[in-house]
């Protein structure tokens, strides 16, 4: 079992600590947090965190009721499960509902079945959520799907629904793709039969894949490595292209905007919850 970094929190008052916390540690590379009252941990698989700035985010913190700060190396464990885990169905306003496979499916609308595990997007955080409502409303019908970081796989297995002609997953964690591989068979789809393939990688390697550019690329993946993997994103978009990204707060939508416009894309839409932001995003222009 896989080696992970664990850092253990303890605030004297929860608020608004802890929510600085988990966005500054996101930053510095963990992907994964459950909370506890005033208690707050945050993995991040082996290498994925950089120490110097995880250690900046202890300094960072001292200021705002800081009780405990400890650092660990683990073994992967479910954390998501352990996090959410009654794991209530997600009802969203498009009609999309993403549950547990131990919940009855919904009499109407769009059904995602989900298997909690250490992977990112079970719907209950608001970046999943916000990515899921503007996926259902993009025109996916034989469109060439990318989604980066993709987690558990729910946005590509609802692109995948929405009639996308081609998705492909891509996540740095080979446990993550194995939970997606999992999750496709809870909803009756087959990755490499039903025009889904699995990825384990980064943008570059899937730009070194060779494949035909992508229609869509969805990222919901934080700031920093968003800005980082920007110029591969826009070498794997097709002329029109369209990226959805989310993973970062409001306030850092004004230095995503300029960065992403240096680039050669602008914003086309926007939306906010719980302080998190999602914006979708156009070329300008026609590629050179």
């Amino acid at each position: 079992m896989s080696a992970f970094l664990e850092v253990h929190l303890t605030f004297a008052d929860p608020d608004p600590g802890r929510e600085i916390a988990v966005a500054l540690l996101a930053e510095a590379g963990c992907t994964m947090f459950r909370e506890d009252g005033n208690e707050l941990w945050a993995y991040a698989a082996a290498g994925e965190a950089d120490p110097e700035a995880v250690e900046q985010v202890h300094g960072d913190l001292k200021h705002l009721g800081l009780l405990a700060w400890e650092v660990n190396e683990v073994q992967g464990e479910n954390w998501n499960a352990r996090w959410e885990a009654d794991y209530p169905v997600v009802h969203l306003e498009s009609g999309v509902s993403i549950r547990a496979p131990f919940h009855p499916p919904s009499a109407v609308g769009l059904d995602v079945v989900i298997q909690p595990d250490m992977s990112f997007g079970t719907g209950h955080h608001p970046t999943t959520r916000l990515m899921v409502e503007h996926v259902v409303l993009l025109p996916l019908s034989g469109k060439r799907v990318l989604d980066m970081g993709t987690g558990t796989g729910v946005l590509a297995l609802l692109a995948h629904k929405v009639g996308a002609s081609y998705v492909l997953a891509v996540d740095i964690e080979s446990r993550a793709i194995e939970n997606v591989e999992f999750n496709a068979a809870l909803n009756g789809i087959s990755p490499n039969r039903d025009n889904i393939e699995l990825h384990v990688g980064d943008a570059a390697s899937v730009l070194a894949l060779e494949l035909d550019v992508f229609d869509v690329i969805l990222a919901n993946i934080n700031r920093n490595v968003l800005m980082s993997q920007w110029g591969t994103y826009d070498k794997l978009a097709a002329e029109n292209a369209t990226l959805v990204t989310s993973g970062f707060f409001q306030s850092d939508a004004p230095l995503l905007t300029e960065f992403a416009e240096s680039w050669g894309w602008e914003p086309r839409g926007r939306a906010e919850s719980d302080d998190w932001a999602c914006i979708v995003w156009n070329r300008k222009s026609a590629k050179e």
